[in-house]
């Protein structure tokens, strides 16, 4: 995999930033991470939502962060434990 970054945006949302990686290992990447947390045993089910985005050369760090933003909570209003790509229907 390329190079990544990481960090807590607040609350329960975190940011990861990957670089050099395709699209189709982003979404096995986000995949099992939506299953590793499922299936964690714990006394309450756990889940997560991803918001994904592509970084395109003129977009700043707040745009970026913007059109993650809007595919997380679109993951968050299509059921949960899922992730979404920015633009995606």
């Amino acid at each position: 995999m390329g190079h990544f970054e990481y960090a807590r945006l607040g609350g329960e949302e975190f940011a990861v930033y990957l670089a050099g990686v395709r699209r189709d290992d982003v979404e096995a990447l986000a995949g099992e991470l939506c299953r590793v947390v499922r299936e964690q045993p714990t006394q309450h089910p756990v889940t997560i939502s991803i918001g994904l985005t592509r970084v395109l050369e003129d977009d700043t760090l707040n745009q970026a962060l913007i059109k993650a933003d809007a595919a997380l909570y679109e993951s968050k209003h299509s059921g949960k434990d899922r992730f979404t790509f920015h633009g995606q229907t």
